[in-house]
């Protein structure tokens, strides 16, 4: 199991807690939780907000269930019975849909979220004329974009170098030959960034850089 479905699991473990928590009046449940629970459950609340953003784009059922019960003003009031519920539902459903083979897309859901930051970043940075901080960075998404395609097509990459990984993908039809060739050619000007050999560089290598791999975290991941 790994961290993902680990705090999932913990997060609807402690949903369960505390549903059977709620007092009653009447033999009727009661519709707020004791004000004792209220600082658990605020932060249950906001660490469950925390991973659905993070799992799932904002067009999600997911996403727009979750955001009905954390932009519910009664939660300044206090914790409704019924919100415990929705999000106790929503995170047991989440990891079902995990559970089913979900997890592998989000994962790389995940991933390209987070490089396109990062090169966003190189972006900026190589605008800015700025040859070795954009030049880092693009080196740096480049290879770990390359080796998560490997990763997502079964390739091992212990010991395998970047230009012998493209060619691996290449044999196993995942990139065409002409794109193999052209993406060895952006495997160089990594290697080149990576060794400090700014003297052998220039904004428009770092440019191709960045291009080929948006290219590649679009198309393969």
């Amino acid at each position: 199991m790994n961290g993902i479905e680990e705090r999932l699991a913990d997060l609807l473990s402690m949903g369960e807690y505390f549903l059977p928590r709620i007092g009653s009046y009447e033999g009727s449940p009661n519709y707020w939780y004791d004000p004792q629970y209220a600082p658990d459950l605020q932060s249950w609340i906001l660490s469950t907000n925390n991973l659905v953003t993070l799992l799932v784009n904002a067009e999600s059922h997911y996403f727009k269930e979750c955001s009905k019960v954390t932009e519910s003003e009664e939660l300044n009031s206090g914790v409704p019975f019924w919100a415990v519920q929705k999000l106790t539902g929503l995170l047991k459903s989440l990891k079902e849909e995990i559970s089913l083979g979900f997890l592998k897309k989000i994962e790389y859901m995940v991933f390209a979220t987070a490089f396109d930051d990062f090169l966003d970043h190189a972006e900026q940075f190589h605008k800015g004329g700025q040859l070795i901080e954009s030049g880092v960075l693009a080196s740096i998404v480049f290879e770990d974009s390359v080796r998560k395609v490997c990763e997502k097509n079964g390739i091992v990459q212990g010991g395998v170098s970047m230009d012998d990984l493209i060619d691996l993908l290449s044999k196993k039809d995942v990139i065409t030959p002409v794109k193999a060739k052209r993406y060895k050619g952006l495997a160089g000007i990594r290697n080149q960034a990576l060794h400090a050999q700014w003297n052998e560089l220039d904004l428009r290598d770092i440019g191709s850089l960045i291009k080929g791999t948006k290219e590649i975290i679009e198309t393969y991941i």
